[in-house]
C-alpha cells in the first residue's frame, strides 16, 4: 500500500502577477468603519459625563467630518500623523511587502496585516473626527484608542466578538447597524 503525500494548502504557490491588488485592498477595507465604531463606542461611553445622546451627536459630527470629499490624500495623511503624535501610536504594520507573496500562506499573512492596518486607520479616522469636535483632548483620545485596541486584541484571541459589542451597545439603548449603502447609530428610548 502506497502512501500519498498531501500538500500543505498554505504552501501552494501563488503567482504575484495573478494577485488582484484592487480586490485585495477592497477585501480588507470592507466594514472597517462599522467595526471601528463598535470598538470605539464602549470606550467613548466610559468617559466622564458621556451619555448616549452625546455619543449620537459625536457620531454625526465625526461622520460628517470624515466623509468630506477633501478628507483624503495629503490631508488625511497630515491629520493622521498629527493624531498619531497626539495619542502616541502608529500603524501596526508600517510596511506590508505585497511583492513578497509567493504562497497562499504569504497571501493570507499579507491580507491579515492589511486588514489590521485598515481597521487601525478607521479607528484613527474616528479619533480625528472626535478631536475636531473640540470636545475631547488627546488624553481622552489616547484612552479611547487603547481601550479599542485592547478590545480588538480580545476579539482576535476569541474572548469577545463584534456581535458581543453590538449586543453590549443595544443593552445601553444604542443600535449600530450597517447595510450595503450606509451605517447608522440610533438611540432607543429607555424603558
Amino acid at each position: 500500500m502506497s502512501k500519498k503525500k498531501r500538500t500543505n494548502p498554505n504552501r501552494i504557490p501563488v503567482a504575484y502577477e495573478k494577485i488582484d491588488k484592487s480586490e485585495l485592498l477592497a477585501s480588507v477595507s470592507h466594514n472597517n468603519m462599522y467595526y471601528a465604531w463598535l470598538l470605539a463606542i464602549p470606550a467613548i461611553l466610559e468617559q466622564d459625563g458621556m451619555t448616549r445622546e452625546k455619543v449620537i451627536g459625536l457620531w454625526d459630527k465625526v461622520n460628517d467630518y470624515v466623509s468630506s470629499p477633501s478628507f483624503t490624500g495629503s490631508r488625511l495623511k497630515r491629520e493622521l500623523s498629527e493624531l498619531e503624535k497626539g495619542i502616541g501610536s502608529h500603524a501596526p504594520y508600517p510596511n506590508v511587502p505585497v511583492e513578497d507573496i509567493q504562497t497562499k500562506a504569504d497571501l493570507e499573512s499579507v491580507r491579515r496585516k492589511l486588514k489590521k492596518n485598515a481597521l487601525y486607520t478607521a479607528i484613527c479616522m474616528i479619533l480625528i473626527g472626535l478631536r475636531k469636535t473640540d470636545e475631547l483632548d488627546y488624553e481622552v483620545l489616547r484612552r479611547i484608542y487603547l481601550n479599542a485596541d485592547l478590545t480588538l486584541a480580545e476579539i482576535e484571541h476569541g474572548y469577545t466578538s463584534y456581535e458581543d459589542l453590538r449586543s453590549w451597545a443595544m443593552e445601553r439603548d444604542i443600535i449600530v447597524t450597517e447595510d450595503r449603502e450606509d451605517m447608522s447609530l440610533e438611540s432607543t428610548p429607555a424603558t
